[in-house]
Formats: C-alpha cells, structure tokens, sequence
C-alpha cells in the first residue's frame, strides 16, 4: 500500500508499451530510492545518448513532488560543462501534466544543430531545466555524470 508521501511511477502509453518489465522494475527502484518527504519539482538526469547523425537524447525523470498537477507547457534545456560552455540548447513543448505525487520519465530529444558535440567523450555536465507551468517560469538544474 502507498503511502500518501511516497511517489508512484507514472509512464506515458509510448513508454508503457516500449519498456520491458524488466526496464519498468529498474525505473521503479530509481522512483523507490527518491527522498519522499519533500515539496517540489524535481529533475534526475537517467540517461543520455548521442545519436549518429550528431542530436543528442536526454532522459529525464519528471518528479513532482508537490499535492497538485504540474502542467509543463514550454521547457527550455540547456547542457553546459566546465570544458565546453553550453553544448546543447533546446526549447520544447511537450504539453504534460504530471499528476500529483509521481515520477514521469521523459525523453528529450535534440537535432544536430542544437548540439555543438561531435563526439561522445565529455563525461559530466549539468543541466538547466527551465519550465513555465500556468505563466509562472520554474528554473532547476541537475548535474549528471555519465
């Protein structure tokens, strides 16, 4: 039984229907691990993959923390790290709703020309997730290590 605090994994139909049961546990001992005791939005980097004709995919878990749903409008990405500055800068649109009290995880995906990387060795960055949810702009970021 969940408790009114914990987190529960929420997967959209595409991920639903691509994830093996397997990858489903794996996520879900990610969401297990999370500090459920706090109140906000919050992002984990999972995954990164350069892509061969040069984009780049960023997964992320969309945690939202808070008692209400979370509706993300307009998200603006950027990667920066200490050898490179900003190598990677995306806007999207993803029109989602997190629901309250759940993990989400999503997959941004960006086009060669917003990507300065041409190859696969930078080992960390950080990332700045901006997001404007009902007019009112939320910024985070997350430092990653792959």
């Amino acid at each position: 039984m969940l408790l009114e605090t914990q987190l529960k994994l929420d997967l959209d139909p595409a991920w639903e229907k691509t994830l093996s049961g397997t990858q489903k546990q794996q996520l879900q001992g990610k969401v297990s691990t999370l500090d459920h005791s706090i109140d906000l939005f919050h992002i984990i980097c999972f995954h990164t993959n350069q892509k061969k004709n040069g984009g780049f995919v960023l997964s992320l878990l969309l945690c939202n923390y808070l008692k209400q749903s979370l509706p993300l409008n307009q998200v603006k990405i950027d990667i920066t790290n200490r050898e490179k500055g900003v190598f990677i800068n995306g806007e999207f649109t993803p029109h989602i709703v997190l629901k309250p009290r759940t993990v989400k995880p999503w997959s941004f995906i960006f086009e060669p020309e917003q990507t300065t990387i041409r190859n696969k060795h930078f080992t960390e960055g950080t990332i700045t997730f901006q997001i404007t949810s009902n007019e009112n702009p939320i910024l985070y970021h997350d430092t990653f290590i792959m």
